[in-house]
């Protein structure tokens, strides 16, 4: 009877670890171990710097636009994830099941679309500003990301036999070159100048100051090896002194008026600077409207002396800088709490997502904004005596409480216009996408057991989660590789594409 018992013991101790799929408010038990599945990744990467850093920019390089997909051919149609009409024109990556549709002679025929593998390794430019433990430590780090291949899977998982196993087992390469900055560098943003080889970044620095850098010889020097940056390069071309010893944390530059930025502090204030033949020059009146702290700026992608904001007083505003006595000439009460991040949609210029110190994720049409507002008269928008109404409360287009924590960064995909990405204070990334409508036989969400016996409702339009940092403070999207996200914590760096992209 006693004799079977070292053996069954021994059974399980060879007996494989369970693995479930870890929701957010699952509480892990003791023994277990959240670790990441490469099977949802293409492409995973973490980096870390000597200090956090609390914001980032994209370098939009010269390597190649949407450089990790091919083109359909001209007449083509399909059907695309979470489409309910076939796209005339568009994109599709390598490793995708669907063939294609063409039009021949007024017959639909399916024809199979052979492409070449996706180029790995990617290659990633970038500017970060850091949050040293004193102000004098504090740096500007422009950044080189290299060696950047696909995930490895493990043994047996589906996977692509044409890709190029090559590289998988190289680790990632973070090359930098440092400005001194003095003070914490509360956000960074980058100008895309097109039209010169000029490369300007503005850092908010908590002392007040907005600085104008100019990085091209960092850059430049990222791809020399042993090259030596000039001292001057070191320097600030420019510096905004107008928001006094008032931090903030609102910064975008026009990507439709080179050279124009605007930034608004923690007082309510914003101010407009612009890029002269000669320099630099800010207008010494401040745009007031907010009664709280200015939390994001966002530029019209479409109109060059539009922008919008939102604030801590819980609205998002519409401004046109032609108006001259400085106020706001659209708003809605957007959140019961702080309105952290917005984000203007580049594709669909009418869409503006807002997220909030509640958590909460909100997508509004901005054609309904007018109804609220009534500007004066003057057709050239110069009236001092512009009549307003209350701020105006219409329905967003779509809302989404999945969030535990404050929103912390919001952005639309630059590829894709229903697609968003919102970073929370509760360490997570959610990807969404909005052309996605629930099944017909199910009643909105869907609901999943996290494992401890609780219920998480899961919304349809929820594509991806991305967990593992630990307080996650910015992210962006990569402009010219397709489905590219980047992430910057207290941990340090994350560079990933889900398998949805």
């Amino acid at each position: 009877v006693d004799g079977p018992a070292p053996q069954l013991e021994e059974e399980e101790e060879e007996r494989e670890p369970e693995v479930r799929v870890y929701l957010p408010g699952q509480q892990l038990q003791e023994g277990e171990e959240l670790v990441h599945d490469a099977s949802a990744y293409h492409m995973l990467h973490s980096m870390s710097s000597r200090w956090p850093c609390l914001s980032f920019d994209i370098v939009v390089d010269k390597l190649g636009d949407d450089r990790s997909t091919v083109r359909f051919p001209r007449g083509a149609a399909w059907r695309g994830r979470g489409s309910r009409f076939p796209r005339t024109e568009g994109y599709r990556e390598r490793g995708d099941a669907r063939d294609v549709v063409t039009l021949t002679n007024g017959i639909y025929r399916r024809v199979p679309l052979f492409l070449p593998p996706v180029q790995y390794p990617h290659t990633v430019y970038a500017v970060a500003g850091t949050q040293a433990d004193s102000p004098e430590k504090n740096e500007v780090y422009v950044m080189k990301m290299s060696q950047l291949n696909r995930t490895a899977r493990d043994a047996g998982e589906d996977s692509d036999s044409e890709d190029d196993d090559g590289g998988l087992d190289d680790d990632p390469i973070l090359e930098h070159r440092v400005i001194p900055h003095r003070g914490g560098v509360s956000r960074v943003r980058l100008a895309k100048d097109a039209s010169s080889c000029l490369m300007h970044a503005a850092t908010w620095a908590d002392t007040g100051k907005v600085h104008i850098w100019d990085i091209s010889s960092q850059l430049a020097a990222l791809d020399v090896p042993g090259a030596v940056v000039p001292h001057d390069a070191t320097k600030p071309v420019y510096t905004v002194e107008n928001h006094g010893d008032v931090e903030g944390f609102a910064m975008d530059w026009s990507d439709v008026a080179t050279g124009r930025l605007l930034t608004g502090d923690v007082s309510g204030r914003i101010f407009l600077t612009t890029r002269t033949q000669t320099g630099y020059t800010t207008s010494p009146d401040a745009f007031t409207s907010h009664t709280s702290s200015v939390e994001d700026i966002q530029f019209s992608p479409v109109e060059k002396t539009v922008f919008a904001s939102c604030s801590a007083d819980g609205t998002v505003r519409v401004w046109d800088t032609r108006v001259a006595n400085r106020k706001a000439v659209l708003g809605i009460n957007a959140h019961e709490s702080d309105v952290n991040v917005i984000s203007w949609n580049r594709l669909t210029s009418f869409l503006l997502a807002s997220g909030s110190d509640g958590g909460e994720i909100s997508v509004w049409d901005m054609r309904k904004f007018s109804a609220g507002f009534l500007l004066g008269a003057d057709s050239d928008c110069t009236a001092h005596d512009a009549v307003f109404r209350p701020l105006v409360n219409p329905a967003p287009v779509a809302s989404f409480l999945w969030h535990n924590a404050p929103v912390t960064s919001i952005e639309w995909s630059p590829f894709e216009s229903s697609v968003l990405a919102a970073a929370g204070a509760d360490d997570q990334v959610s990807i969404w996408d909005l052309s996605v409508e629930a099944d017909v036989e199910e009643e909105g969400a869907v609901a999943m057991n996290t494992g401890d016996g609780a219920k998480l409702e899961v919304p349809p339009q929820l594509l991806f989660i991305h967990q593992g940092q630990r307080n996650i403070k910015e992210l962006h999207w990569h402009r010219c590789i397709r489905g590219v996200v980047l992430t910057t914590a207290a941990s340090g760096f994350n560079v990933f594409k889900p398998i949805n992209f």
